[in-house]
């Protein structure tokens, strides 16, 4: 069915639908409303001021007579159960998710008259007036035959929350809430959890304020475990401006997957001295902690040579003493032209590299989830420092042939090479990363906080990286400006939340997509 059909039989139905819901009578939907009444299916969700514009998209919007904007009172609402009017949605049911928290719309005095601008059939704006205070405004339109629909301007929009477990609630540890018009001067803001079929109710005020896009609140740890709907308020327009609800998840803290016991590669034979190959020893330790079914791969400080690919196991972690006095680098004149291994360090889920300074002379992929592409996922990178070069020796790379070879090497698997990650339950904190090939995060849940991405140019003019969100959180990072993009892929590509982010020679960039 395509959207212009789909719209114009959503515009017959849904208010015969809103008609029963907010009377209890259903009426068929010509007894309700005249079929060429206004539609409204879209409206400005961003934050609004007086003297803004808002824009109303929807069907017959040319017989609009009047539209009148009411200042919503900002009553108390910290003992009040949420309440909500929905938003209109585009090709789709009024209220799709709705609660039995839906209140009827509220108004405030005699509201003011504004002018319409630009009025059509599929769109009109109009001017909130300058003369009222900013606030969450209930605007009302009427059509030729007086029939009037509703909507609110400001009132908030959870789109996604996020937590250490993903995107869940996690009792007992903080929240991250993404949406729009979260905060609002005074700092009032709060959520509310309602258990599913349940009416007792959770409240939290929010502890940190990023921006009007992300906030995070402190979840009780005696919240128990089940389906709830969240709501929140930014502290602006009384108990019916809530935000419509957000199902979710609430579940308990789990304990680190990768346990607590040790593997010290020294115990396997590792040196450390930078002469000595360390493969053997450190593939013995990787394959002590995976017969024991979890555990840590310690490192302790030195400068250990590889030669060879590790290949971590699930439920193990990577980890020195500190990536300021502990590096592991391979050496680049181990493999033949184009025998380089696919990658490094791989592993498909719930494997991590910590506290570690990485040297990557002449490889293809450092870091990469293989195996299934729906199991990969739940990988820790943290405390990183690694480079990635294309060159087989300083000397060499002077060599305009023996430079043309590695280049075209890496360029013949681009897409390949760097740091390839993919899945749920990401997490790229505090990290600094100089690569010849690519940064990629495919179908990426999770967090990259606080890392620097540079490229280390090889001469092929190739993109360095690919962001396809499935529900990130990317802030507080440095990235190299040039050929970074975000997948056109609609089912790679949701709830990106992407702020502070400094990148030469353009500005910060805030915001969800």
């Amino acid at each position: 069915m395509n959207n212009s059909l789909l719209r114009r039989l959503t515009s017959y139905i849904v208010p015969a639908i809103s008609f029963c819901l907010y009377t209890g009578t259903c009426q068929a939907a010509d007894a309700v409303v005249d079929d060429l009444s206004p539609k409204i299916f879209q409206v400005t969700t961003a934050e609004t001021r007086p003297n803004d514009a808002v824009l109303v998209r929807g069907e017959y919007l040319d017989k609009i007579t009047e539209i009148k904007v009411y200042r919503l009172n900002d009553d108390n609402v910290d003992t009040e159960l949420p309440g909500y009017v929905p938003m209109p949605l585009e090709d789709g049911l009024l209220d799709h998710n709705g609660t039995d928290r839906r209140m009827k719309y509220a108004t405030t005095g005699n509201g003011q008259s504004v002018d319409l601008i630009q009025q059509g059939n599929q769109s009109v704006k109009f001017i909130i007036p300058k003369a009222l205070e900013e606030g969450v405004y209930s605007v009302e339109i009427t059509g030729e035959k007086k029939h009037k629909s509703n909507f609110y301007v400001n009132v908030p929009k959870v789109n996604w929350v996020i937590s250490e477990e993903g995107l869940k609630v996690t009792a007992g540890d903080y929240l991250r809430i993404q949406g729009k018009n979260l905060l609002r001067s005074g700092g009032k803001g709060q959520v509310a959890l309602i258990p599913v079929g349940k009416r007792q109710v959770v409240k939290v005020k929010v502890a940190t304020y990023y921006d009007d896009f992300s906030v995070s609140v402190n979840v009780p740890g005696n919240l128990t475990p089940g389906e709830y709907h969240l709501y929140y308020h930014n502290g602006l327009g009384g108990k019916t401006a809530w935000s419509e609800p957000l199902r979710v998840t609430v579940v308990n803290k789990s304990a680190d997957w990768w346990g607590t016991s040790v593997f010290n590669v020294k115990d396997y034979g590792a040196k450390g001295d930078g002469v000595h190959n360390e493969t053997a020893a450190f593939r013995a330790a990787l394959n002590a902690a995976e017969q024991k079914g979890s555990g840590i791969v310690y490192v302790p400080r030195g400068r250990y040579m590889l030669t060879g690919e590790l290949i971590l196991s699930p439920n193990v972690i990577l980890k020195g003493e500190a990536k300021e006095v502990t590096q592991l680098f391979w050496n680049p004149l181990n493999w033949d032209t184009n025998e380089m291994p696919a990658s490094l360090i791989s592993e498909t889920h719930h494997f991590g590299v910590k506290d570690l300074n990485i040297w990557a002379s002449r490889a293809w992929g450092v870091i990469l989830t293989t195996g299934p592409l729906n199991e990969q996922g739940n990988v820790v990178l943290e405390n990183i420092l690694l480079r990635q070069s294309a060159q087989v020796s300083g000397m060499l790379y002077q060599v305009k042939p023996n430079r043309d070879v590695v280049d075209a090497e890496l360029h013949s698997r681009w897409s390949k090479t760097g740091i390839v990650l993919r899945g749920e339950n990401l997490k790229i904190r505090n990290c600094i990363f100089n690569s010849s090939g690519m940064y990629t995060f495919y179908a990426a849940t999770g967090f990259i906080q606080n890392c620097r991405f540079e490229r280390n140019t090889t001469g092929v003019n190739q993109p360095y990286m690919l962001v396809h969100p499935k529900g990130l959180i990317y802030e507080d990072c440095y990235k190299q400006g040039d050929g970074y993009g975000y997948a056109s892929s609609i089912d790679e590509s949701r709830n990106l939340y992407e702020a502070r982010n400094s990148i030469p020679l353009t500005i910060p960039m805030t915001g969800n997509v």
